[in-house]
């Protein structure tokens, strides 16, 4: 006999990923839900000296967005905020760590993402963490340790979905150097210079998931306590998992008549009902 019954999932590692999730959504059957991006930034070739008396410009973050999911008329309004806690490239990173505390209020800066944009861009205009490039000795600009001591990261979050049909999720390719914070500025030299520091390859970042299914048709289902429900869930982002046993397969092994398996294949058809439509 095949029993199985859903369970809230473990936290599932979220740090040294090909792809990282941004986004909230309000699933009508599972709920809410929200994916959130902690990132280091690098140095880029020629990253350094800001010159004499720098004055910038602009400073913006951009992130190419891989792809999207369910972002429609209503855009996506992202956040970013400075991260203060260090982060290993060592040691893994759950999805669900708590940051509370680890970043600086105010954001600095936000944006907004639509159903037809290919990047995230968000123009960042706090003066405390702009001055923190310009005031900075060039060795510390231009060597990624010393740089990561200065800025420890970055902290990028999105509103939350308040109801079904808002928000989407963006996807971001971590293989490559594409996403990257651009200072313009001049100097007592120059009038017209830019300067670049990267997020992507080379750089650990760490995917934060949030789920809460209160209300919800999965709610009931969910670690109830039995053995065999009728129906059974699974959610990515590190939400819900199933738990599928197969009683009596070990006691085959203490059969006193030899039991070979050639062939087993368990098959779970997706439901369609009145439930789910």
């Amino acid at each position: 006999m095949v029993q199985g019954y859903t369970q809230a999932a473990d936290s599932v590692i979220g740090s040294n990923k090909t792809k990282y999730i941004l986004g909230s959504q309000v699933d009508p059957y599972f709920g809410f839900s929200k994916a959130e991006l902690v990132s280091q930034i690098q140095p880029a070739f020629g990253s350094g000296s800001f010159g004499s008396n720098p004055v910038p410009y602009s400073l913006t973050l951009t992130l190419i967005i891989d792809e999207k999911k369910g972002i429609g008329a209503d855009p996506l309004r992202i956040s970013v905020y400075e991260y203060l806690d260090s982060i290993d490239s060592g040691i893994p990173y759950y999805s669900s760590g708590d940051i509370t505390g680890k970043y600086r209020d105010p954001a600095l800066g936000t944006g907004l993402v639509t159903e037809n944009d290919s990047i995230v861009q968000i123009e960042i205009t706090d003066m405390e963490f702009i001055n923190k490039f310009l005031t900075a000795e060039d060795s510390i600009l231009t060597y990624t340790e010393a740089l990561r001591d200065l800025v420890k990261g970055l902290y990028i979050t999105c509103d939350d979905a308040m109801s079904e049909g808002e928000g989407g999720y963006t996807i971001f390719d971590w293989n490559g150097n594409d996403h990257r914070i651009d200072f313009l500025y001049k100097n007592d030299s120059l009038d017209s210079l830019n300067q670049s520091y990267l997020l992507g390859l080379g750089t650990t970042a760490i995917n934060l998931f949030r789920h809460n299914n209160t209300g919800h048709p999965i709610e009931p289902y969910i670690d109830s306590g039995s053995d065999n429900d009728s129906l059974l869930f699974i959610q990515s982002m590190g939400g819900v998992s199933s738990v599928i046993r197969i009683n009596g397969l070990t006691s085959w092994k203490e059969d006193s008549v030899p039991v070979a398996i050639i062939n087993a294949r368990l098959t779970i058809p997706v439901v369609d009902s009145n439930l789910t439509q």
